[in-house]
């Protein structure tokens, strides 16, 4: 009984000495940043390390809050102005968006389709998220649409021109 009880003592003791220690209040000479101890240790060779608090500061030096970041633009630009694609359909997945591609590809190669970037997008509908395949880039929306009316696309598969965004997919 009386072994169990100093075990407890003894381990709450190493608890509360640890917690000091972890919270910067128990601190030994050569163990904060880089102080040498008698023994020639610094805590980083005995494997102590000090945290310091450092105070909260809610804004910049300046004073006055920060302005937020803006988010980039995910439109691809070029010189002229945005890029467009041709969207060929949604799929329930990624995957079956590559798999569309190298359909299509195979399909329209004499073209240069295969030499098009494949992307894909999320596009929330009444019945949940899309995922639509656009395929690019091309520096009109004129040149978009035209290229819709020569391809040879599957069946059920429409094409229209919209601008290129999303996400590069797999070629497979």
């Amino acid at each position: 009984m009386l072994v169990k009880l100093l075990t407890a003592l003894a381990a709450a003791l190493v608890l509360a000495i640890g917690g000091m220690i972890f919270l910067g209040e128990a601190r030994q000479p050569g163990n904060a940043s880089g102080e040498v101890s008698e023994r020639g240790q610094t805590g980083e060779d005995i494997g102590v390390t000090v945290l310091t608090r450092k105070p909260y500061v809610p804004h910049a030096t300046s004073g006055g809050p920060t302005e937020p970041k803006k988010p980039a633009d995910v439109t691809p630009v070029r010189a002229n102005g945005p890029a467009y694609a041709m969207e060929l359909g949604a799929a329930p997945s990624f995957s079956a968006l590559s798999t569309r591609f190298a359909t299509i590809a195979g399909q329209n190669a004499e073209a240069g389709f295969d030499r098009l970037e494949p992307h894909a997008t999320l596009v929330e509908t009444d019945k949940g998220l899309e995922a639509r395949l656009l395929v690019g880039p091309f520096a009109s929306q004129a040149e978009a649409e035209a290229a819709c009316a020569t391809l040879a696309l599957p069946q059920g598969v429409t094409c229209s021109a919209v601008t290129f965004d999303g996400e590069r997919i797999a070629r497979q």
